[in-house]
């Protein structure tokens, strides 16, 4: 996202929504990618690239309050 890292916008919508779940994807290594979501409370993360399967299992987790 040109000009906003991802973490801004997660703070924004969480104004809105406090119990919004949010599942990272990136195609840093996991540390790098979520240095910037410290204190944010990420459901979950995942790697890219990654299969069909892997998303849905971690949507379903999500969805489900496993995570």
């Amino acid at each position: 996202m040109p000009r906003l890292d991802g973490a801004r916008p997660v703070r924004r919508r969480r104004t809105l929504d406090p119990k919004l779940k949010v599942i990272l994807t990136s195609g840093d290594n996991e540390q790098d990618a979520t240095s910037s979501f410290v204190g944010e409370g990420l459901a979950g993360v995942i790697q890219k690239p990654f299969m069909l399967r892997d998303l849905e299992a971690i949507l379903r987790k999500t969805v489900n309050g496993e995570i």
